[in-house]
Order: C-alpha cells, then structure tokens, then sequence
C-alpha cells in the first residue's frame, strides 16, 4: 500500500497485514506513535495485534 497514512492505526493495521503475508508469520504486533502530537503529550499512538487463523 503506497501513498499517505493519514491515520496511525491505518498505518499498524497495513503494517501487519504485509507481515502476516509471509507464511511464516504466525503472529504480527505493530507499535506506531507520533510524536509532539500535543502539547501536553510527548506522543500519541495505537499497538495493534494481528494473529494468523
């Protein structure tokens, strides 16, 4: 998948998805944060998990 994220759960979410085409791959975690989102934060983010069926 190529072009702009504008989400950061999209991004993890597609991440996982690219792992989890690799066979091999039983279980996929993706952590993104993005950083000096708010003033009164150092970050915000989302940690998704993805496991094969």
């Amino acid at each position: 998948a190529a072009g702009h994220v504008q989400l950061v759960e999209t991004l993890a979410e597609r991440l996982c998805e690219v792992c989890l085409a690799d066979a091999r791959v039983l279980i996929a975690r993706v952590r993104v944060e993005k950083l000096d989102v708010f003033a009164d934060a150092a970050s915000a983010g989302v940690e998704v998990e993805r496991r094969r069926c």
